[in-house]
C-alpha cells in the first residue's frame, strides 16, 4: 500500500498542483486495480497520549510516532494520564492494560465519561484472551499484545484514521469528481493507493 499526502493551500476554485499530479499518476499506474481515496481532516494533526509504565517501550512508541508526524505525549502513570486528559484533548490513547498505579480498563471507563471522543488502543499481555475480550467489549478501538510490534501499532492507527475519513473506490468516480471532492474538503488529504 502506498500513502501520499498533500497539504492543500486552496483559493476559491484552484487545486493543489501536487494533488492533481498524484491523482493523474494513480490513474495511470499499470497493475493497480483498485484505488481508495481517503479524505481525512488532517489539518489538525492527531494528538496521541501514550500511557505505558515501561519507560523504554514508552519512549520507543513516542519517538516512532513523532517521526510519523503525530503529536505524541508519553506518561508512565494512570493518574498523570487522567490529569492530562482532563486538561487537553487527545484523539487516541495508547494504554497498557496493566500499569503500576492503575488498570487500563479503569482508565477506559473514565475516558468514556470524561473524554468520550478519544479512542483507546490497549496494549495487553500475551495470551490473555479473557482480558482482550473484556477490553473489546468495553469499547477499546484496538487491542495489541506485548511485546509490541510498532508496525502493527502504526497500522492500527492508520485504520483508525481511515475510519474517520471518507473512503470510496475511484472506479466509480471520474477524475473530475475526485478533484471536486478534494476541492470541497479545503483541507489536507491522504491518498491511499491499495495495490491488492
Amino acid at each position: 500500500m502506498l500513502v501520499f499526502t498533500c497539504q492543500q493551500a486552496l483559493h476559491h476554485d484552484t487545486l493543489c498542483h501536487d494533488t492533481k499530479k498524484m491523482l493523474e499518476w494513480a490513474r495511470g499506474v499499470p497493475g493497480i486495480d483498485r484505488y481508495t481515496l481517503a479524505v481525512a481532516t488532517m489539518a489538525e494533526q492527531w494528538r496521541i497520549l501514550v500511557v505505558e509504565g515501561e519507560e523504554n517501550l514508552n519512549w520507543n512508541i513516542v519517538n516512532s510516532l513523532q517521526k510519523d508526524g503525530y503529536i505524541v505525549l508519553g506518561v508512565t502513570e494512570g493518574a498523570e494520564a487522567i490529569r492530562i486528559l482532563w486538561s487537553e484533548e487527545h484523539d487516541v490513547v495508547i494504554c497498557s492494560q496493566q500499569m503500576p498505579d492503575a488498570d487500563g480498563l479503569d482508565l477506559l471507563q473514565w475516558m468514556r465519561t470524561y473524554a468520550p471522543n478519544a479512542r483507546m488502543v490497549m496494549l495487553g499481555t500475551p495470551g490473555d484472551s479473557a482480558g482482550r475480550k473484556q477490553a473489546l467489549e468495553m469499547g477499546v478501538a484496538g487491542y495489541l499484545e506485548k511485546p509490541l510490534d510498532l508496525h502493527a501499532l502504526k497500522e492500527e492507527l492508520r485504520r483508525l484514521l481511515h475510519s474517520t475519513g471518507f473512503s470510496a473506490s475511484l472506479d466509480s468516480f471520474d477524475l473530475l469528481d475526485v478533484i471536486q471532492i478534494i476541492n470541497m474538503s479545503r483541507k489536507s488529504i491522504a491518498l491511499v493507493v491499495n495495490t491488492g
